[in-house]
């Protein structure tokens, strides 16, 4: 990242889809420029189901989800770390649908969660269901507490 002398770090000629930890991107300008104080991340749906690490990584500080999160993995102690990506998550405006995670015995990763279903022009899942849970064996609790 090239640092311009006001604090804002500029967007390399590489395709670059986040900004640096205190830093929100800022679509009109291209420009990452300082959080006051906090950020507050907007990302858009990946529009898929999530299975691997990869798509986890894209979703890492994300305060807000624009459209339906859809998680299907196997969990291990790999994939377990880089579901902390989505702790930061407060919002979806869509539904939240995790189905066939082996390995999955909780969604503390999801401990910041306050809003699903957010937003009425967004679909539900079988036009039902803000939240589905379905052949997750190993889940036990829905968050530790």
């Amino acid at each position: 990242h090239s640092h311009a002398q006001d604090g804002r770090s500029n967007y390399t000629r590489t395709c670059e889809y986040t900004c640096p930890d205190g830093f929100q991107g800022n679509l009109t300008t291209l420009v990452c420029e300082k959080c006051n104080q906090s950020c507050h991340t907007v990302c858009n749906s990946l529009n898929t189901v999530i299975t691997n690490h990869t798509q986890l990584q894209s979703l890492k500080n994300c305060n807000t989800i624009n459209g339906s999160l859809e998680i299907s993995l196997d969990i291990d102690w790999k994939l377990r770390y880089y579901l902390e990506y989505l702790e930061d998550v407060q919002e979806i405006t869509g539904y939240l649908f995790i189905y066939r995670c082996h390995g999955l015995y909780a969604l503390n990763f999801l401990k910041n969660l306050k809003e699903i279903a957010s937003d009425p022009r967004e679909p539900l899942w079988q036009n039902r269901y803000a939240l589905a849970l379905f052949d997750n064996p190993d889940l036990s609790h829905l968050w530790p507490g």
